[in-house]
């Protein structure tokens, strides 16, 4: 992958230290420290939050499963410019978000 790169990813969408990754299917334990991806502009989190039911009793309120598609702006540490997003709501299946409103 290069910078500038349109990217199509799934994982699960997660909040760390108030910024929003996506992390792969397959994460380890200490999720916070593996590998993920950052989304470039956090304050999606509140449109996600305005779709979902959030969690509770972890870390994080938002730990769902996600696509995104969008522009690889970094590679180390990778981050993502996301132009979709869609996210899995309990019941719902996968709800498309709105991220141009936040942006």
């Amino acid at each position: 992958m290069n910078v500038g790169d349109i990217v199509e990813l799934e994982g699960w969408l997660v909040i760390i230290d108030y910024k929003l990754f996506l992390m792969p299917e397959n994460y380890s334990e200490s999720y916070e420290d593996g590998e993920k991806i950052e989304m470039s502009n956090p304050e999606i989190m509140f449109s996600v939050m305005d779709e979902i039911l959030p969690l509770g009793g972890g870390k994080s309120f938002i730990f769902h499963k996600s696509k995104v598609l969008g522009g690889l702006i970094e590679l180390s540490p990778m981050k993502i410019k996301p132009t979709a997003l869609s996210v899995e709501e309990r019941g719902r299946g996968f709800i498309s978000i709105d991220i141009e409103g936040d942006v």
